[in-house]
């Protein structure tokens, strides 16, 4: 009896190991069938996206061949003066008929020949203006957003608003910068990046990262991905193709040197806006102020400004409970983009990581970029507190007009109600 309940026992275990395996298996095919699902959909949503560009493309140029047929089909047409010339003497002699008959001919294909001329020329003019209009496509195709100088960006950016008439407020933050940069700080904090763990840490999709930085996207479009890793990803590849440095590379020296003269206590300052050291924090500030002065040209404090303030907004409190980025992880992430890794060969800068940089190989530009990490600190927490103080700032303002307007809405009561007992 003992045995044979060992063996029903035996068997109800195998029966119940099989049908879990069973069950795993299926739903690992059930997932693997929905992934590349998934992935067919990604390619048909490129493909159909890259043939309407190519539609438009064409659309362009059927639009230019129609408007120079128009010009060509409206211009008006030279009239032959000899065919209206009417000779009123009629008792000319034969011989001075055969004259003027020869002469009529002789300027008739003069005027042919030149007409003719005139269509070669617009032809050539024709084809000419289809050259041009293919270079400025063209030169429009390759002007790319990445792997620009920022000088190159505002001054594209500035041409296009004078082109389109537009009023550019210099005092507006947003014309200080490029709009690429713009949009994707704008994208990622939409897609609820300040709420997401692990964001920048945590890689993108990197076929579509090089996708969007080479062939460009629509901001405007509905279906540009929605993955905010991608965009932080595409973020952080922006910064780092710059063809020169957002610190210029020239200061790198003396950025060093400011800060091994002072002794920073950064663990002191890690913490919550509450409990850190504010003399600490104000020996930072001070530093970070004196080498912002030092950052030119101006294009570029404004851009290492505004991404400065974006990565302030992501270190607040609230948010760094949410993607769980502390200064000292985001400073390890962005240290590589915003400085120039040293070649492991050489020595010397490089703005490119390896694509396939071994752990070891990584390990080691971190510890040759020791002190730009520790300089990364220093100017994350000054931003930090920047955004901080100017958020008190702006709530300052907001109560001061509330309270503005329920002084005068008391004014104007007492007013009514004196003029109601007169």
């Amino acid at each position: 009896m003992h045995n044979q309940s060992l063996n029903t026992n035996n068997n109800k275990f195998l029966y119940i190991f099989g049908l879990i395996t069973l069950i795993y298996i299926a739903t690992t095919s059930y997932i693997m069938i929905e992934t590349e699902k998934k992935e067919q959909e990604e390619k048909l949503k490129l493909e159909q996206q890259q043939k309407e560009r190519e539609k438009e493309k064409q659309v362009k140029i059927e639009e230019k061949e129609q408007k120079e047929e128009k010009k060509e089909f409206n211009k008006p047409k030279q009239m032959n003066s000899k065919e209206d010339v009417e000779f009123k003497d009629e008792n000319n002699s034969d011989n001075q008929e055969v004259i003027n008959n020869e002469n009529h001919d002789t300027e008739e294909n003069g005027e042919e020949g030149g007409e003719s001329e005139e269509c070669d020329q617009e032809e050539n003019g024709i084809e000419e203006d289809e050259e041009e209009y293919e270079g400025e496509e063209e030169s429009i195709e390759q002007f790319s957003m990445f792997g620009v100088s920022i000088e190159k960006l505002m001054e594209f950016q500035q041409q296009e608003d004078a082109e389109n008439g537009e009023d550019i407020d210099e005092q507006d933050e947003s014309n200080r910068v490029p709009i690429v940069l713009s949009f994707m700080l704008d994208r990622i904090k939409n897609l609820n990046g300040f709420e997401t763990e692990g964001l920048f840490r945590v890689n993108g999709n990197l076929k579509l990262v090089e996708q969007l930085a080479t062939e460009g996207f629509d901001p405007f479009s509905d279906d540009l991905d929605t993955n905010v890793h991608t965009w932080a990803s595409l973020l952080k590849k922006w910064i780092r193709d710059l063809p020169e440095p957002i610190i210029p590379s020239e200061l790198n020296q003396t950025i060093m040197e400011i800060c091994n003269n002072k002794n920073f206590n950064i663990n002191s300052c890690n913490s919550s806006i509450s409990s850190s050291n504010s003399c600490e924090i104000e020996k930072i500030e001070e530093t970070i102020r004196s080498i912002l002065e030092m950052v030119k040209p101006d294009e570029h404090k404004f851009v290492l400004y505004r991404i400065g303030l974006f990565f302030g907004e992501m270190l607040q409190d609230e948010n760094v409970q949410k993607t769980k980025i502390t200064i000292e992880n985001l400073s390890k992430i962005i240290t590589p983009s915003l400085f120039k890794p040293i070649d492991l060969e050489n020595g010397s800068g490089n703005n490119q990581l390896p694509k396939f940089a071994s752990a070891l190989d990584f390990s080691n530009i971190m510890s040759k970029q020791k002190k730009e990490i520790e300089f990364v600190q220093l100017l994350l927490i000054y931003f930090k507190y920047e955004y901080f103080r100017n958020l008190q700032l702006e709530k300052e303002f907001k109560n001061s007009n509330i309270n503005d307007e329920e002084i005068g809405d008391q004014e104007e009561e007492e007013e009514d109600e004196e003029d109601q007992k007169e």
